[in-house]
């Protein structure tokens, strides 16, 4: 979803792309070899013979200087060419040809119409290959576990406490959106925040269990895009739970629900059902989800596209799939991604704060450009008995930053610190009274 996935320099650069590109498909003499030309010209850097092949609506709208400043920043970001698969046709006059990079490949598709002209651009990252994970232990301390839930295997990492204690207190982190990992990271975003929360929480004496959700890490991909639902999110945290609670040879006297962005939404969603004691909301937005999307998208799109846009996020409020979807607007509204962005829509996170049965604490950074203080403070709003901690300098990726280079980079660096004082402030809530040892 949108709200990591966006920070991403790649899916940022591409989607600028796309929306300023259209496309219209009809018969072309010779399609296949003008793709390939487009295709060359883009790993030549020649943009000017991309231009050309343009019809007059796409030259308009994407001209050769444009073209190149977002090339540029994809490609500092994939890495050196390695080579181009032969177009394929997946509909009547587009193709799609995978272009492969040192660190990532990207599907380029290409329309062209009766005049053999390129009338839409179409680029996206292609999927990743399923992660290989070395499931031995690192230590007795550290165990990776594989649980069968919903029919899905989901994979995670247990951290105990070195110190011996025949109880502990438990915190299950929660990953944000997209294909971020169990670590916190996505694909060109490796930044271990989820890792370094956890690894700091279990230091304070605290068991930690981290997960990687569907579509992330070693889980991976499991069943159709159009069967995912925030809901399904939230039972698949709740197996977890149940599963954590059965284990016969560790014992937590409570278990806290840690969750980052998105993941926050989901932790609340889940206390419906699941037996825990404690929720921690980690840059978690306060605002509805169709609100969030039209904040992050204002001014990102030309003045059609926005129209249409919130068009659609009128339709899916509604509760109402859309089929007529441009083309510049797939990757954000796909048909089979709709049911789940209905589900996030009708999922508030107001009410959800509102709604929790237990203590909760709401952590936010006041350097977060996805989530700003004011969602926080609509949490507590929401949910008046909660507990507010704001962290000065602090970003989405729970860094200290004090400019936008230094935002940029702690998306990719995982030798970074994070925030002073962010996992005391957390362990101190889930177990405000530790044991001695």
């Amino acid at each position: 979803m949108i709200t990591q996935a966006t920070r991403s320099r790649v899916w940022t650069t591409l989607a600028a792309m796309l929306v300023v590109t259209s496309c219209f498909a009809t018969n072309a003499k010779d399609p296949k070899t003008i793709v390939a030309q487009v295709v060359d010209a883009m790993v030549g850097e020649d943009f000017d013979a991309v231009v050309d092949t343009f019809d007059d609506n796409m030259k308009s709208k994407l001209p050769s200087a444009q073209l190149k400043a977002a090339w540029k920043q994809v490609q500092g970001a994939v890495g050196d060419y390695s080579k181009t698969s032969p177009p394929k046709e997946i509909a009547k006059g587009t193709f799609e040809s995978t272009v492969s990079f040192s660190r990532l490949a990207l599907i380029v598709r290409v329309s062209v119409d009766s005049n053999d002209k390129v009338a839409g651009l179409f680029m996206r990252p292609a999927p990743l290959p399923k992660p290989k994970v070395d499931s031995k232990p690192t230590n007795e301390f550290e165990r990776d576990l594989t649980f069968e839930i919903n029919g899905v295997s989901i994979h995670g990492t247990l951290l105990l406490p070195t110190t011996k204690r025949e109880t502990m207190p438990l915190a299950v982190l929660h990953a944000g959106s997209g294909p971020t990992d169990r670590d916190g990271n996505q694909p060109l975003l490796p930044n271990d925040s989820l890792k370094k929360l956890a690894e700091e929480l279990t230091e304070k004496g605290i068991a930690t269990f981290r997960y990687d959700k569907r579509g992330s890490g070693e889980t991976g991909i499991a069943g159709a895009e159009s069967d995912l639902k925030l809901q399904t999110y939230a039972d698949d945290l709740t197996g977890v739970v149940a599963k954590l609670k059965s284990l016969s040879d560790v014992s937590f006297e409570t278990i806290t629900l840690v969750g980052h962005s998105e993941g926050a939404q989901i932790c609340m969603l889940s206390t419906k059902k699941a037996d825990v004691d404690r929720v921690v909301t980690v840059a978690g937005s306060g605002r509805n989800f169709k609100e969030l999307l039209e904040s992050q998208l204002k001014g990102k799109l030309p003045p059609d596209l926005t129209k249409t846009s919130n068009e659609i996020l009128e339709e899916l409020a509604s509760g109402r799939l859309v089929d007529n979807v441009p083309e510049s607007l797939q990757m954000l509204f796909r048909p089979s991604v709709q049911p789940f962005l209905i589900s996030c829509i009708e999922s508030d996170p107001e009410d959800l704060a509102a709604s929790l049965k237990v203590p909760m604490l709401i952590v936010q950074g006041d350097k977060d450009i996805q989530v700003g203080v004011e969602d926080a403070q609509r949490l507590l709003k929401a949910q008046p008995k909660a507990e507010l901690q704001v962290f000065e300098g602090m970003n989405h990726v729970l860094r200290i930053v004090t400019n936008d280079d230094e935002q940029q980079a702690s998306y990719r660096d995982p030798k970074l610190d994070l925030a002073p004082g962010l996992s005391k402030r957390i362990a101190a809530f889930i177990e405000p009274n530790p044991q001695d040892d």
